[in-house]
């Protein structure tokens, strides 16, 4: 079934997350966060004083998210969080944006940069002209390639700050081939992945196993959640070309070349050489609501005449015939692409890795619903991640699962909230990093339903100090963002939407 969404079938927790509820009345023991000085305009869950906000959103989704029978009265029960955990949601759900720190910095290796450097001083103009980021570029010598000595490098430049985290930093940019932390996902399936926050989470102390691998929290530091996000523009491996079908023949470029093309290709974006279409194509595995569901995480930006569905005509899965419908669909560069199905490192939507390489053209923003489609570990010569990012125009950043779950937490089942709130941002014209981190520091203090007692829902501490990481991870550039949303968030900046 190929068509433009006509009929939209989503929970109410998704429409109370996608749309601004004007009426829900908290009570008077629940903490009101103080109130800030005024934005000129209101963000997405944005400042406490944006009148449609104030304690709207937030209780009201964990009412009916959840379930509770009467959540005013729960809060204060000494079966659930206490009353400053419920005001530390509060106050980072409604977290003012424009107090976000604004520099990042970039790590590449010496042996590298030389060639690379021209690229990156216009890559760190073109992010500063357009969005205001400071970019700060710091090759590393070979001895200061290891993990350790990267994170070490990020504790000593945050600025320390009780609710930003770090005052002057925001993120960091690894360059190449530069190494990573690596996590044993110690719920499910016991699958090693990088753990991208050990670059995130500079105050926080892990847990390891007995092979070395990190397994979750041993302590969560003064400021709880990532302080800054990670993003990885890192070559790919080419396979063997005896390895490969004839249509999956493409020539090998090495990694400087790989590089320098991807820098190129950011510069065309970021000068208007390249634009893409104000379209969004989602492509589900399933029939029905599903796919209708994710593509409604979008509409308040894309509406239905900018938003493309694809699925089977029934059930699940039966989706390789509808490759070409889906290429068909992103044959123009669109802003945003969606795929939904089961996946690996390798594969997504019954894609290949390479065959992102003989797309005509990709999607700026290309985010995906697989288990494990964002680990590159170990599958660099067969990563989608990695393919995309080194495909053609415009294919720059790539958000996917690191795992085979979304929150690997206890009985934990309500998925679907971290991509409404990426989403939230996204639409409101953040760049992904931004809408990443933002993401992260509302998942901290999100409740965790357990178990019935006495046909109550017990809720844990937070589904963050149970899960460990987002398990989510940007690949390519962290600064992609829609144009059309940009300026509805800031009046005064004109694009208009073909």
């Amino acid at each position: 079934m190929i068509a433009k969404i006509q009929y939209l079938f989503f929970n109410v927790g998704f429409v109370l997350i996608l749309l601004h509820i004007s009426t829900i009345q908290v009570n008077a023991q629940s903490a009101t966060p103080t109130p800030s000085p005024q934005p000129t305009h209101c963000q997405p869950y944005g400042d406490v004083n944006c009148d449609q906000e104030v304690n709207a959103l937030d209780f009201s989704l964990l009412h009916t998210q959840f379930g509770s029978s009467d959540f005013n009265a729960d809060i204060n029960s000494s079966l659930l969080v206490d009353a400053a955990d419920v005001e530390k949601y509060l106050s980072n759900y409604k977290y003012n944006t424009d107090l976000l720190p604004r520099k990042v910095i970039t790590f590449i290796s010496e042996d590298i940069f030389p060639e690379l450097q021209t690229d990156l001083e216009v890559f760190k103009e073109d992010v500063h002209e357009s969005l205001g980021v400071e970019i700060d570029i710091q090759p590393l010598t070979s001895a200061q390639q290891t993990p350790e000595i990267i994170r070490s490098f990020l504790q000593n430049e945050c600025e320390w700050d009780e609710r930003l985290g770090c005052r002057n930093l925001e993120g960091v940019i690894l360059v190449g081939d530069l190494p990573f932390a690596r996590f044993s996902e110690p719920y499910s399936y016991g699958e090693k992945a990088i753990f991208v926050y050990y670059y995130e989470d500079l105050d926080a102390t892990f847990t390891v196993d007995d092979e070395g691998y990190f397994t979750g929290y041993a302590s969560l530091g003064a400021q709880e959640g990532p302080e800054i996000y990670s993003a990885w523009i890192k070559p790919m491996v080419y396979p063997e070309a005896n390895s490969l079908p004839d249509d999956l023949q493409v020539a090998p470029r090495d990694s400087t070349t790989q590089l320098k093309d991807y820098f190129a290709k950011h510069h065309r974006f970021f000068t208007g050489q390249v634009s893409p279409q104000f379209e969004a194509v989602f492509a589900s595995h399933c029939a029905g609501s599903v796919n209708s569901t994710f593509a409604a995480l979008v509409l308040p930006l894309y509406g239905l005449d900018h938003t493309t569905s694809i699925t089977p005509d029934a059930g699940c899965d039966a989706i390789c015939p509808l490759n070409e419908a889906v290429k068909t669909a992103l044959s123009q560069p669109v802003e945003l692409s969606f795929l939904h199905s089961h996946g690996t490192p390798s594969v997504i939507w019954c894609f290949n890795s390479l065959d992102f390489q003989t797309f005509v053209h990709l999607p700026l923003f290309m985010a995906t619903w697989g288990c494990n489609n964002g680990n590159f570990d170990g599958n660099e010569n067969n990563s989608t991640a990695l393919s995309f990012i080194h495909g053609p125009d415009i294919g720059l950043s790539y958000f996917a699962k690191l795992h085979s779950s979304d929150i690997a937490a206890n009985d934990y089942t309500h998925d679907f909230i971290n991509p409404a709130d990426f989403f939230a941002y996204w639409n409101n014209g953040d760049y992904v990093g931004k809408a990443y981190l933002r993401m992260s520091r509302l998942f901290r203090h999100k409740p965790s339903f357990l178990e019935r007692v006495n046909n109550h829902r017990l809720v844990a501490y937070s589904v963050y100090r149970e899960s460990g990481p987002l398990q989510r991870i940007i690949i390519g550039s962290p600064f992609s963002y829609s144009k059309v949303g940009y300026a509805r968030s800031h009046p005064s900046v004109l694009v208009q939407a073909e």
